[in-house]
C-alpha cells in the first residue's frame, strides 16, 4: 500500500513542476494521499502541514525513494512504519553479475540517439507492509517475490522486451500529444540481442493514467529469423555456370587460390564455388531444361500464338513493317476475342518467349548495305536493262524513235 502512495506522490510532484496542477491543489492532493498512508490518524496534522511548501523531489532511480522516505518523515512520523526502505544502492559484486548480462539494451533511434534503458531500474521496491516482497514496477504486472534474483530473472524472461515510460503533460492538450506521440514513435529497426542480424520492431502503446500523465510503452518484437545470413542473396545457373568456367580457366592458367580468386569476382563465400564446381553436371543439365521449358514450351495461351503468327506472316507478305509494339498490341486484341474472361498481360518477356519460340528475329533499321559493290554489280546492270526495255515498249519512246533520222525504218516521201 505505502509504494502506491509514494508513487502517486512522485506523480503529484512532476505534475506540479509541469506546472499542471496550482499549488494549493498540489497541497490538498497531497494532505489527501498522506491521510490515506496512515490510515486517518491525525488529520490535524496533515491540515497544518498541508500549505507548506512541499520538498523537491528527485525524479532520478536511484534517490527517489529516499527523498520519499524524507518528505513522509517531515510530514508523516506516524507512516514511518510502513515506509519502504531504499532499494538496492550500488549493487554487490554478486548483484552486479547477476544484473549485468541481458538487462541492458539500447533502441537506435532514427536521429542517431540512443535510450540506455537498464532492467535495475524496472525492478521493484521492496514493499514494507508485504513483508520485504520485492514488486515488478510494470503496470500490469503483478508479480512479487522476497528473493532479488528472481525478481531480476522474471524481468528478463517476461519484460526482456518492453520499456515503460510515464511523463507529465505539457501544455498540449490530450489530443495533440496522442496524435504527436506515434509519429515519434513509429517502428524502427533496433539493434537486437543477436546484433545487427536481428531486426526488431518497436511497438508503441500509449495510455493515459489516472492522475493525468501519458504512460508509453514500447514493445519491440523480434522478425522471424532462421539462422545464417539476415539477407539472403540467390544465385541463378547461369551466374553459377560463368564462376565455374572462370575457376577452370583459372586453373588450367596455374594462378594461385583460383577458387578464393574467383570468390572474390563474385562476390560469393569460397565454400559455394567448390560446391558448385562439383555439381557443373548438374547446372548444365538444369539450363537447358530451363532453356527448353522457356523456348520451347507451350505458352498460357497457345491459340494467341498461333492466330497472332498468322497474322504475322500475312504482313509480311504484304511488305510491312512489324515491332515489338504491334506484336504485343495484336496479341492483346486476340486475346480478349479468344479468352474474354481472362487476363492476359502480353508482356516484354511474353513477346521474346514467343519470338523464340516460332524462330523469329527482329532486325533494327539500318542505313548499310549487307553485300559488297562488286557483289551487287551484276545484278544492278541486269536490272537497269530490263528498265530501259520497259521504257521503250511505251508508245511515247516509240514515236519518237520512228521520226528520228537515225531510225532503221524508212518512210515514202508523199509525192507533191
Amino acid at each position: 500500500m505505502a509504494h502506491r502512495v509514494f508513487a502517486e506522490l512522485k506523480q503529484l510532484k512532476e505534475l506540479f513542476d509541469a506546472n499542471c496542477l496550482t499549488e494549493v491543489e498540489y497541497a490538498e492532493e497531497k494532505r489527501l494521499l498522506l491521510e490515506k498512508s496512515r490510515g486517518g490518524q491525525d488529520s490535524k496534522q496533515d491540515d497544518d502541514s498541508a500549505g507548506d511548501e512541499p520538498p523537491p523531489l528527485v525524479t532520478d532511480d536511484s534517490d527517489s525513494d529516499s527523498d520519499s522516505d524524507s518528505a513522509i518523515e517531515e510530514h508523516a512520523p506516524e507512516a514511518e512504519a510502513h515506509a519502504p526502505p531504499a532499494f538496492v544502492s550500488p549493487p554487490t559484486k554478486r548483484q552486479s553479475s547477476l544484473f549485468s548480462r541481458g538487462f541492458t539494451k539500447t533502441v537506435g533511434l532514427s536521429s542517431g540517439e540512443s535510450i540506455k534503458i537498464t532492467q535495475e531500474a524496472q525492478l521493484g521496491q521492496v514493499d514494507g507492509a508485504m513483508s520485504g516482497k520485492y514488486i515488478c514496477k510494470y503496470a500490469a504486472c503483478k508479480f512479487s517475490t522476497n528473493h532479488p534474483p528472481a525478481l531480476a530473472h522474471h524481468v528478463k524472461r517476461k519484460h526482456a522486451t518492453e520499456y515503460e515510460e510515464t511523463r507529465p503533460y505539457t501544455q498540449q492538450s490530450v489530443c495533440d500529444v496522442l496524435s504527436a506521440a506515434p509519429a515519434t514513435l513509429s517502428p524502427r529497426s533496433i539493434e537486437g540481442p543477436r546484433g545487427a542480424d536481428q531486426e526488431w520492431r518497436v511497438k508503441p502503446l500509449i495510455t493515459v493514467t489516472s492522475w493525468g500523465a501519458i504512460r508509453v510503452k514500447l514493445e519491440m518484437r523480434a522478425a522471424k529469423h532462421i539462422g545464417g545470413a539476415s539477407n539472403r542473396e540467390g544465385h541463378s545457373t547461369l551466374k553459377k555456370l560463368r564462376l565455374v568456367a572462370l575457376c577452370r580457366q583459372y586453373k588450367e592458367e596455374g594462378r594461385p587460390f583460383p577458387g578464393a580468386t574467383v570468390a572474390s569476382i563474385g562476390d560469393v563465400d569460397p565454400s559455394l564455388i567448390t560446391r558448385w564446381c562439383a555439381s557443373e553436371p548438374k547446372l548444365l543439365q538444369r539450363l537447358q531444361s530451363a532453356r527448353a521449358k522457356a523456348v520451347l514450351g507451350k505458352g498460357r495461351f497457345p491459340r494467341v500464338e498461333t492466330q497472332l503468327f498468322r497474322d504475322f506472316q500475312a504482313c509480311r507478305k504484304k511488305g510491312l513493317r512489324i515491332g515489338r509494339r504491334w506484336l504485343r498490341t495484336k496479341a492483346r486484341v486476340i486475346a480478349k476475342k479468344l479468352y474474354p474472361g481472362r487476363y492476359f498481360r502480353a508482356s516484354e518477356g511474353w513477346c521474346t518467349n514467343w519470338l523464340r519460340r516460332n524462330n523469329l528475329s527482329y532486325r533494327k533499321k539500318t542505313n548499310k548495305k549487307t553485300k559488297s559493290t562488286e557483289e551487287r554489280l551484276p545484278k544492278i546492270i541486269k536490272r537497269w536493262h530490263a528498265r530501259l526495255r520497259l521504257r521503250l515498249q511505251t508508245p511515247e519512246v516509240r514515236a519518237l524513235l520512228d521520226l528520228s533520222p537515225q531510225s532503221s525504218l524508212t518512210y515514202r516521201l508523199k509525192e507533191t
